[in-house]
C-alpha cells in the first residue's frame, strides 16, 4: 500500500482521512501545520502522495508544496481547498508547473475524498 503524508488544520477532518486511509491499508504521516517540513525535505521520496490543505495558520499549502520541491521533492501532491476562486490563477499556475497533480473542492465527503486520492493512487506507475 501507499505511504501518504497529510498536512490538515482542522483536527476532525485530519483524524477522519488519517483513519479512512489507515483502514484501506496505507501508511499515514500527518501534520497539523507546516512544522516539520524542513525535516521532511530530504526523506520525502519515502511517500507516495502528498495531500495538504490550501488554508492552514502560518503558511499555506501552496508555500508547503513549494518547500518540498526546492527540497528535491518530486512526489504527486493534491491540494484540497474550500476557497472558491481567490487563488484559483496560483492552483492553476502549480497544476501548470507540475507541482500539484489534483485540487480537490472542499466541502466534500471525506468519503468522497478518499475515493479520489484511491483512484490517483491507482493511476500512479
Amino acid at each position: 500500500m501507499a505511504s501518504l503524508l497529510i498536512f490538515e488544520d482542522n483536527e476532525g477532518f485530519r483524524l477522519l482521512l488519517c483513519t479512512l486511509l489507515t483502514r484501506l491499508g496505507h501508511r499515514v504521516t500527518v501534520r497539523e501545520s507546516h512544522v516539520g517540513v524542513a525535516d521532511i525535505g530530504p526523506d520525502c521520496d519515502r511517500f507516495t502522495l502528498i495531500i495538504t490543505d490550501l488554508e492552514m495558520p502560518y503558511r499555506d499549502g501552496i508555500a508547503i508544496v513549494r518547500q518540498l520541491h526546492l527540497q528535491g521533492a518530486r512526489i504527486p501532491t493534491v491540494i484540497m481547498t474550500g476557497s472558491t476562486g481567490a487563488r484559483g490563477h496560483e492552483l492553476q499556475q502549480l497544476l501548470d508547473d507540475g507541482l500539484v497533480t489534483r485540487v480537490i473542492r472542499k466541502p466534500t465527503q471525506v468519503r468522497d475524498l478518499v475515493t479520489e486520492v484511491v483512484a490517483l493512487l491507482d493511476a500512479l506507475p
